[in-house]
């Protein structure tokens, strides 16, 4: 749809969320299925800067004010598939928590917090091929990190600022803070997983070559004589 109308839609959404719920009991119920269909809508149009910013920051807010809600040891599950270049708040308390239980971080989160960080740029290869990418970048953190790497309890506290799009809103901007560490700021974990990154691209660059040049012979054995012998 029109991106206008799908705001003009998110409009009544926020309020709803933000503003009914705060006094009416039924709108309070809905907001499990208000956050809901604002991450289906952010995976329908989050190619859009604007939408992605707003559906994030909303989400962002009534995640945290249902923070009660998330199941302690999140870590000890499968994360889910999270939006390249979107790191919802929800990935924020795992990584904290793992921090706080002075737990290594596992493979596969460590995965999704390198997918979720707005300031990663995916390369060709790491999209082009992403089953490989991800399984050789697992492989690589396992021989770097054994267990995984550890994330010290730093002093900045996860939080958000967010300022409504409706208008209607007499206080537009939204605080929330919470007594959990934001590890995600310490620029100097994220570039031990960018080094990995760029190891595993290095070694998938021929492989993504081939697809690009003949998309049509994926999976046959001229394709994967050009993957690493590991994979």
């Amino acid at each position: 749809a029109y991106i206008g109308y799908v705001i003009l839609y998110f409009y009544g959404l926020e309020r709803r969320a933000l503003a009914d719920a705060k006094t009416d009991i039924a709108a309070k119920m809905e907001l499990p299925k208000i956050i809901q269909e604002v991450e289906r809508l952010l995976e329908v149009y989050h190619h859009n800067n604007s939408f992605r910013n707003y559906a994030t920051g909303l989400l962002d807010v009534l995640k945290l004010d249902c923070v009660e809600s998330f199941a302690p040891k999140q870590y000890l599950a499968s994360p889910p598939d999270f939006i390249p270049g979107i790191l919802p708040i929800s990935l924020k308390l795992v990584l904290g928590e793992l921090a706080m239980d002075n737990e290594p971080v596992p493979a596969d989160w460590a995965y999704a917090w390198f997918i979720a960080d707005s300031k990663i740029r995916l390369s060709t290869s790491a999209k082009r091929c992403a089953v490989e990418f991800r399984k050789l970048f697992i492989t690589k953190y396992h021989a770097s990190f054994g267990y995984g790497m550890r994330l010290p309890v730093n002093k900045t506290k996860i939080k958000v600022s967010y300022t409504t799009v409706n208008t209607s809103f007499s206080s537009r901007t939204i605080e929330r803070k919470l007594d959990i560490p934001d590890v995600t700021v310490l620029t100097s974990r994220i570039k031990k997983l960018l080094v990995l990154a760029d190891q595993c691209t290095e070694t998938l660059n021929a492989y993504s070559r081939f697809l690009g040049r003949n998309p049509e012979l994926a999976e046959t054995l001229d394709a994967l004589l050009e993957l690493p012998y590991s994979l």
